[in-house]
């Protein structure tokens, strides 16, 4: 049975790149013969010798693949390769309001929160907005421009994944707002991404005593910790529901193991502010509510 998924946005069947075997293709037809086809002829051709009736059909079945012949260890591989990607720029066609304005907008209003960053600190950028803001558009942007990496929250979640693959200047998990949409049919691999998306509760990933992003970013200082949130209240939520650390060698010390400020970039109405955390309010002397935790 063949198998079809998309790899960074690219159709895969069988293991094969469509369009780099179609490129190769009508290479080697051309090479061989002088024999001149479409770029859709050679995508087709490739397509139906891997399982579907033309690239169409091949991109379809790509788009949402039937998973109930997967066994655990080719779901947990497609899962791997689907969690982290390097992004890609903004697609010169894009719906009505995300045009040049808006991703210029966009790009400032994170450049921005950059710069607010305190190096020292552990702060991060988080960007917020409802389904159809824009958040995904912008995570892969930034995470092609900075060389750096865009994760999914929910497919990243007990696969190994993560900020241990950085490279570049910005770390990014994304995670799609709720979605108005129907649930996707049963035994795809929409169907399998909505479970995990919808049992997702909002918090700073990996902010765990078993794996300690807060170590992470400080040892980092250079690269940009982002995290993607449905709203502000929920990345607001996130940094004073934060884990809370105590140090017995006083205030200052304790200070530096809390989150100390998220620099917020609402994708619903293009603002940006800053909220303090913990780690602020311990250096500020407004520990006591800290000390039952």
């Amino acid at each position: 049975m063949s198998s079809f998924f998309l790899k960074n946005g690219s159709p895969v069947a069988n293991g094969v790149d469509i369009k780099r075997a179609a490129r190769k293709y009508a290479a080697l037809l051309y090479e061989l013969y002088g024999l001149k086809i479409s770029k859709d002829q050679a995508l087709d051709h490739i397509s139906s010798i891997n399982g579907a009736r033309n690239y169409h059909d091949l991109l379809k079945k790509a788009s949402d693949p039937d998973i109930s012949s997967w066994d655990a260890s080719a779901l947990q591989n497609h899962v791997w390769r689907e969690a982290i990607s390097g992004g890609s720029r903004f697609p010169a066609r894009l719906p009505r309001g995300f045009g040049k304005g808006w991703q210029t907008r966009a790009v400032e209003l994170f450049d921005k929160a950059a710069s607010l960053r305190t190096p020292s600190k552990l702060e991060f950028i988080a960007l917020v907005g409802g389904e159809g803001s824009g958040k995904t558009l912008l995570s892969n942007h930034l995470a092609k421009t900075l060389s750096g990496k865009n994760v999914d929250i929910c497919l990243s979640l007990n696969t190994g994944m993560g900020y241990e693959y950085q490279i570049g200047s910005v770390l990014i998990y994304d995670q799609p707002a709720p979605s108005s949409a129907p649930a996707p049919r049963q035994n795809t691999l929409a169907a399998y991404k909505h479970e995990r998306y919808k049992s997702y509760a909002p918090r700073i990933p990996r902010d765990e005593p078993y794996d300690d992003v807060r170590q992470w970013v400080k040892n980092n200082p250079h690269v940009h910790f982002v995290v993607c949130f449905a709203s502000v209240n929920d990345a607001v939520d996130a940094l004073e529901n934060s884990r809370i650390l105590m140090n017995m060698q006083g205030i200052k010390h304790s200070a530096e193991l809390n989150w100390y400020r998220a620099h917020v970039i609402n994708l619903d109405d293009m603002t940006l502010k800053s909220y303090n955390g913990p780690g602020f309010d311990i250096e500020q002397g407004q520990y006591e509510k800290y000390l039952n935790i």
